[in-house]
């Protein structure tokens, strides 16, 4: 081979690198521990879990909604109202998002965390399931109410998970995370910036 024809043949090579990387890099969930399993790669609506961080949230209001956690007890807005809260969004095949949710339960006060299932499908509907198989694999008994909440989701655009939103005392989206999130600290700290309590 000639040398312009081994240059040319190294360019390619390097961008198909790139464009590997590239594409790797923008594609599934929002983490990089989702595996084929999970049901990352596209989810409930079709389209790919990866979302621009737009801030379209942040001075809306948390949508109304009336519904039962795993334990039978009836959830809604009114339930919240005068501190704030944090509205956590994932589903229930994303083992992933347990990272996240372990450090928003042990950062955020009992009765301020309500953990929603995005998922509208049958065959994720089953919270008690979702909720016992959190507690297993964090190897403690999980006391947050577990909602199906795929109305709600729809409702606020959630696309990418995990996702919470911060929701103060009239309802407002003050604040908002998406994907992992692993520092509990650092989370605890964010929410009392957001006028939440620590007891």
């Amino acid at each position: 081979m000639t040398t312009s024809s081994n240059l040319m043949t190294l360019r390619l090579k390097v961008i198909l690198v790139l464009l590997a990387l590239l594409a790797t890099s923008l594609s599934g969930c929002i983490s990089e521990g989702c595996g084929d399993d999970e049901q990352c790669e596209i989810d409930n609506d079709g389209h790919t879990d990866v979302e621009l961080d737009v801030d379209k949230w942040t001075g809306t209001t948390f949508p109304g909604f009336e519904l039962m956690d795993s334990d039978g007890m009836n959830w809604t807005n009114e339930n919240l109202s005068g501190e704030l809260w944090i509205a956590y969004f994932s589903a229930v095949w994303c083992a992933h998002c347990e990272t996240t949710f372990n450090a928003y339960d042990n950062a955020i006060p009992k009765g301020k965390l309500l953990a929603f299932n995005k998922d509208p499908r049958a065959e994720y509907s089953n919270i008690s399931e979702w909720k016992d198989s959190t507690s297993e694999r964090l190897e403690r008994n999980i006391t947050r109410p577990f909602l199906h909440g795929p109305t709600v989701a729809q409702s606020l655009g959630v696309h990418g998970i995990p996702h919470a939103f911060y929701v103060n005392g009239d309802g407002i989206i003050v604040d908002y995370t998406l994907g992992v999130q692993d520092n509990a600290t650092a989370l605890e700290v964010r929410f009392q910036e957001n006028g939440g309590i620590i007891n």
